[in-house]
């Protein structure tokens, strides 16, 4: 199992937790979207470790953290 798979569903589960909380039906659909990106990466993540599936995460790891630092820069200017 690759290391981002524990540190990506996590980021998941954050980012449903901000979308429940979320009030702004705009900002709740993006971080519904960002949940599912780091679900993505997640589910990618475990199957690196599939026979004949050696995927390279590392770049869909760092598309979805510049999302995330995007979406909390929103939350700061609100």
């Amino acid at each position: 199992m690759s290391r981002h798979y524990p540190l990506a569903r996590l980021k998941a589960i954050a980012s449903e937790q901000r979308a429940s909380a979320c009030a702004d039906p705009a900002l709740r659909q993006d971080w519904e979207e960002l949940a599912i990106e780091w679900h993505l990466l997640a589910n990618l993540a475990g199957n690196a470790t599939a026979p004949g599936a050696a995927k390279d995460t590392s770049k869909v790891l760092h598309h979805i953290e510049r999302l995330a630092e995007a979406m909390h820069d929103v939350l700061r200017n609100t």
